[in-house]
């Protein structure tokens, strides 16, 4: 292995669909999710990108969901996430109001 390189790591999150991302997967919840990590951590986008790759009826609303980790907004999701195994993320699409 290159010096510098973090080493990959899989960890297994739980998902959480809400509102049209549930309705889109067909399911609110699927536990033991894998990430392939780099030393853990994972950007917001490449989480996003990773389920959408699982779930491709999700590609459609993915440029206005926002993720969130462990029950915290991922605002940006450019920033590296520490990921452990058991932690929750969750598929938030924009809520409607009237």
């Amino acid at each position: 292995m290159s010096q510098g390189h973090r080493s990959e790591e899989v960890v297994r999150v739980n998902l959480l669909f809400f509102a049209k991302s549930r309705e889109l997967v067909g399911t609110s919840s699927l536990d033991n999710f894998p990430l392939a990590t780099s030393g853990g951590h994972l950007s917001g986008s490449a989480v996003l990108g990773t389920i959408c790759e699982r779930f491709p009826e999700l590609v459609a609303i993915r440029d206005s969901v926002i993720i969130a980790h462990n029950e915290q907004y991922c605002e940006d999701l450019t920033e590296p996430i520490s990921l452990a195994d058991g932690d929750e993320i969750a598929v938030i699409p924009p809520i409607a109001g009237g």
